[in-house]
């Protein structure tokens, strides 16, 4: 990134870290991606572009149950068909 001229800013200003879990950028002044950007511009250049908050994404969905036991309540998850049994009073769980 840094060959190019953008910075790598946990705060996407200068002056951030740049390692960290969530680093994001800032376009270097007078760096190769600057001065490209602005000859590209000067020309008339666009790039049209569509949010993702903007695009439905299809959320993949949780296939999990809730297994009771019917005597001492405890609960469990997992997929559905398992076949689960209480450890403690030994029926299965529903």
């Amino acid at each position: 990134m840094r060959d190019v001229g953008l910075m790598a800013s946990d705060t996407g200003e200068p002056g951030g870290k740049q390692t960290g879990q969530r680093v994001t950028h800032y376009i270097e002044a007078g760096g190769s991606y600057d001065t490209n950007w602005r000859m590209l511009e000067s020309c008339g250049f666009r790039i049209e572009y569509q949010d993702l908050d903007l695009v439905k994404l299809e959320v993949p969905r949780k296939e999990k149950l809730r297994y009771s036991c019917p005597d001492c309540s405890i609960h469990a998850w997992g997929k559905p068909g398992l076949r689960m049994s209480c450890d403690d009073c030994g029926k299965r769980m529903l």
